[in-house]
């Protein structure tokens, strides 16, 4: 449901007639006879749980609907039961602020917040990165460490000022909203499809609230500014903790994929293909430790208690170096070798490691050939999803406009029949009290 006219979200919304469209069309569907009509015991209990989801206290007499008394209902019969008394109810200001929040299409207020937060989330992040750059930074003295001049740490605050007081007041509102009223496309499968709504309390909206994956996010994207806020003197001189903690801060480009239908997307194929991501992670593991293993067994070298090592102690294993000679084996364990063979596993190669021996560069083809075919696999199967994913993505938007406008038709249509019947009546009515005159 969408209400794209007002300024604000309404104080009473209505439940539109072309949700009731695509409601019918799916209980017709499962339910419908060859006349498509729905019998009247399942109207009455879809009608039973979307009233119980939306918290209404409606006392539908659903046999009005039935007007030729067939014991089912059709379409022209709900419409003109419906043009009589729709199906209205108030909102609650926590409830309006949320919409406005959550639900740009809601009103033109919501739109213009979506755009401006999606500016401070782009803002916030490219501010993060352009001041590491060397030209950004100044120093206080000539041995004072260079920092950000004083501009950056000001818009931060801001930013994060907006991210914090959006999540708070969405986190103290939740427990009074009720989340249908978010995710309509959901309360369309669970009336349609006859089962008893969930009735959640103000706890669970809350907990509900804090554990989902987009609001976990919004509070990873603002935690790392106040651990940094409260333990700054801690962090003075830990410069490597520091970093880590502000390089937190780039959890904040996830909150596009509220506003992106992309991120969306992405999302969906992970949750489809989370099993080729297994299968991709366990013969990686595989392939690394047989790899690290044969890469230590041939290029381990051997004991050399003469040799010296740069550090000036006497003792290592030593091999053939490259130039000629003999040198330390950087292949001092197989743990040592894990990073050897996933440089080599995805055919990167950094040459800081490498095999000297014949033995140690066969094995060394051997892992990028067995590297191309562990990552080609899974990559492929995760591709294939992706193009699947966008295809259907088009074909359900061209389907959705499609049936959109076939409902939206079959709204005038109907309007226009139970007009023409109301004129015929009027008609019949003028006539009778002429001939009754005369």
């Amino acid at each position: 449901m969408r209400v794209k006219g007002p300024l604000w979200v309404p104080a009473e919304l209505s439940v539109d007639l072309l949700f009731f469209r695509r409601l019918f069309s799916r209980l017709n569907r499962d339910w419908g006879d060859s006349r498509g009509e729905i019998p009247i015991r399942i109207f009455e209990e879809s009608l039973s749980h979307l009233f119980t989801a939306l918290k209404l206290n409606f006392q539908v007499d659903v046999t009005a609907f039935d007007t030729d008394k067939s014991e089912s209902v059709g379409w022209q019969e709900f419409v003109s039961a419906w043009r009589k008394n729709s199906v209205q109810f108030k909102v609650r200001w926590a409830e309006r602020i949320t919409l406005m929040l959550e639900e740009p299409t809601c009103c033109l207020a919501g739109r213009v917040y979506s755009l401006f937060m999606t500016a401070i989330i782009v803002l916030s992040c490219v501010l993060f990165l352009i001041a590491t750059l060397p030209e950004m930074k100044e120093a206080s003295c000539d041995r004072c460490e260079p920092k950000e001049p004083p501009i950056f740490d000001t818009l931060e605050v801001f930013c994060v000022a907006l991210f914090t007081a959006e999540y708070v007041v969405r986190l103290v509102l939740a427990p009074f909203v009720r989340m249908e009223l978010l995710d309509w496309e959901h309360l369309m499968d669970v009336v349609a499809d006859l089962r008893r709504p969930y009735q959640a309390n103000a706890c669970q909206r809350l907990l509900g609230f804090v554990i989902s994956p987009g609001n976990a996010i919004d509070l990873l994207s603002i935690f790392p500014f106040y651990v940094e806020l409260g333990f700054e003197d801690m962090m003075d001189g830990n410069a490597t903790l520091l970093r880590i903690i502000r390089i937190t801060r780039l959890w904040r480009i996830f909150k596009l994929g509220k506003y992106s239908e992309a991120f969306q997307l992405f999302r969906k194929v992970l949750r489809q293909r989370v099993e080729a991501f297994w299968v991709l992670a366990f013969y990686l593991v595989l392939a690394i430790c047989v790899s690290s293993s044969l890469i230590f067994l041939t290029e381990a070298g051997v004991w050399d208690p003469d040799f010296e090592k740069a550090d000036g102690t006497f003792g290592a294993f030593v091999r053939n170096a490259v130039e000629g000679g003999l040198e330390e084996s950087p292949f001092l364990s197989i743990p040592h070798a894990f990073w050897w063979a996933m440089a080599t596993l995805s055919t990167v190669g950094y040459g800081d490691m490498v095999p000297t021996s014949g033995a140690g560069k066969v094995v060394a083809a051997f892992t990028m050939v067995i590297g191309i075919l562990v990552m080609a696999m899974p990559t492929c199967v995760i591709a294939e999803s992706f193009s699947k994913a966008m295809s259907e993505s088009d074909y359900n938007r061209r389907i959705a406009a499609q049936v959109a406008k076939e409902d939206h038709m079959a709204v005038i249509e109907t309007f226009q029949i139970l007009d023409n019947r109301l004129s015929n009546d009027q008609v019949l009515i003028e006539v009778f009290d002429a001939d009754k005159l005369t």
